[in-house]
């Protein structure tokens, strides 16, 4: 039963690579509490970096992240890429939105992003993102070599069908706790992707956690917090809870997906916040 089971809904790094080839993104602890996210051109070197503090890489969109102070980051980026070490050239560029503010710096073969919370305090910040200045250029790393300096990823990314992606959060039995299947997208702007078919989605779905590992069928579950109103309620099963990301209900959406979490111990930590039935 279980060599059954692992045949038809693989679950751990190993077994995604083998199904679906090499991820073209994955996610690098750093620092215990800073994770690095790598995206790869199809060379197999990095198109982009982004250095952020630790937190789930599933989690709502709109909720906001924790920050890193800024001197701290900064260090970080400077390990990273040695070319910005000394060579700061002062930002090139800013633009704010309420509290959200992302300023930018150009270096000679590099151009660097720092997100910022306006509204917060100056000397934090929620992320560094690291591209070629050049649209056909890419930066001096290649998966092997992260995985020598920093150790196995604890998020990757396959392109399983040629619109559809699949995002896999491995907990800390090395098997997934949680995955979103949507659209291929840009590792920046997720909801500048082009609609993919729900029926594709779907059929994504089963073939990635097909009925068998779901187990048996509870029912709809209680609401996801950050849902917005009238957003469908998850399904809820033995082994899985499958529910619709936060911003399939925004009707100016083009992103279609689900969201999968495995309900294994190993997996606690990584279960959506749920609404207390007084607020329902």
């Amino acid at each position: 039963m279980f060599l059954t089971l692992a045949a038809t809904a693989p679950q751990d790094s190993f077994e995604l690579r083998a199904r679906y080839g090499d991820p073209d993104v994955e996610r690098f602890a750093i620092r215990p509490d800073v994770t690095m996210t790598a995206a790869y051109a199809p060379d197999g070197k990095a198109s982009e970096l982004i250095i952020e503090p630790r937190q789930h890489f599933l989690r709502p969109s709109f909720t906001p992240g924790p920050t890193m102070e800024k001197e701290a980051a900064m260090d970080l980026l400077n390990e990273v890429m040695p070319e910005t070490r000394g060579k700061y050239k002062g930002p090139g560029a800013a633009m704010q939105d309420g509290c959200g503010a992302i300023g930018f710096m150009f270096y000679k073969n590099i151009s660097v992003s720092v997100g910022l919370d306006a509204c917060a305090s100056p000397n934090r910040v929620r992320s560094i993102g690291v591209r070629p200045k050049l649209p056909t250029a890419t930066l001096p790393y290649t998966s092997a070599e992260l995985h020598a300096l920093y150790g196995s990823p604890d998020v990757e990314t396959f392109v399983v069908r040629p619109d559809i992606r699949l995002t896999a959060e491995y907990g800390p039995d090395g098997q997934a706790c949680a995955m979103r299947i949507q659209s291929v997208h840009d590792l920046t702007y997720p909801l500048d992707a082009p609609a993919a078919p729900v029926e594709e989605v779907m059929a994504a779905l089963d073939a990635i956690v097909p009925p068998q590992v779901r187990g048996k069928e509870i029912g709809p579950g209680e609401q996801i917090w950050g849902a917005c109103v009238g957003a469908a309620f998850p399904a809820e099963y033995e082994n899985v809870t499958i529910s619709s990301p936060d911003w399939m209900c925004d009707p100016h959406s083009k992103v279609r997906g689900v969201d999968v979490h495995f309900k294994r111990s190993a997996c606690e930590a990584f279960q959506p916040t749920r609404v207390p039935a007084a607020r329902k």
